[in-house]
């Protein structure tokens, strides 16, 4: 009685072992699967466009041409839930940063700065354009410079293709450094932020950029 006792409780432990050996890894696949969906590389497989089509579109909304810089990469990336590639190239002086949707090709955000903005460096005012601005020994005020507020708001406006009517500002300051002095604008339109470095005597867009107010 006894040794039939133990034989049952013997085949029993055999049981459940074999049924959670055959349960363990079952489970741990899963898990590795969706870790696996959170990686750049399970991003980039499962886009809907390739990397050079990211840089396609990135190229085509800065108005550049491929021939035009002198670096470029798109990488696959997975940021908040969704693939995406982060696009990175350069125009001389100017560096460019593109975050594109891997589903459907949208710009989720971007970012354009001038490098080494001191004249004399490509892309920064000249000399001459300078010479009407008074020594950086002075800290220079609105009035030192040739725009006001309401023309960098305007060019900033002009530079997003956005009209005014639907464009809420939340910041315009002057700011004076590294010898240039400039105007920050910053404003929103339905979900996305713009934030705009313009040049107060000049006009030039020095930095620009996008992001979702989400992120």
């Amino acid at each position: 009685m006894r040794r039939h006792m133990t034989i049952a409780l013997a085949a029993a432990a055999l049981a459940l072992t074999t049924a959670c050996a055959a349960n363990v890894p079952a489970a741990d696949n899963a898990g590795n699967a969706e870790a696996l969906q959170t990686t750049p590389t399970a991003a980039a497989s499962a886009a809907a466009i390739s990397a050079e089509e990211a840089q396609a579109i990135a190229l085509e909304h800065a108005g550049l041409a491929e021939s035009d810089v002198t670096f470029i990469y798109a990488v696959p990336d997975y940021d908040d839930g969704r693939g995406v590639y982060d696009v990175e190239f350069y125009r001389g002086t100017e560096e460019y940063d593109y975050e594109i949707s891997a589903a459907d090709g949208s710009i989720l955000s971007y970012d354009h700065e001038i490098e080494g903005r001191m004249a004399g460096a490509e892309g920064a005012p000249s000399a001459t354009q300078n010479a009407a601005v008074p020594s950086p020994i002075a800290p220079l005020t609105p009035s030192d410079v040739a725009l006001t507020q309401d023309d960098a708001k305007r060019i900033a406006l002009e530079t997003a293709k956005v009209s005014e009517a639907d464009a809420t500002f939340t910041s315009v300051e002057f700011d004076y450094d590294d010898g240039i002095a400039s105007y920050q604008v910053d404003f929103v339109v339905d979900a996305t932020e713009y934030e705009f470095e313009i040049d107060a005597n000049t006009g030039a867009v020095l930095e620009y950029g996008t992001e979702s107010i989400y992120d």
